[in-house]
């Protein structure tokens, strides 16, 4: 029987260009401008005494973007 590997994913917080990137963003105007229109697919926080912008937790962003890619690429064999 095969052992299981556990993972334990560390939270934190993500921001700037890691995070508008990630969310599929040109660039941070365009992500800037969804995010004032309350157009974001996850929630985002200001953290009080860190530098100004908002951020989100990397567990919200990892579940988006499983969410994203949820079905497994099939390879064709080529046979």
């Amino acid at each position: 029987m095969a052992a299981k590997s556990k993972v334990s994913p560390r939270v934190g917080p993500v921001s700037g260009r890691a995070l508008w990137q990630a969310l599929g963003f040109v660039n941070e105007r365009a992500f800037q401008r969804a995010h004032r229109a309350n157009q974001l697919a996850i929630p985002l926080y200001p953290i009080p005494g860190k530098a100004r912008g908002v951020y989100a937790r990397s567990d919200d962003l990892a579940l988006f973007l499983g969410q994203q890619f949820s079905s497994p690429l099939t390879r064709s064999s080529g046979e």
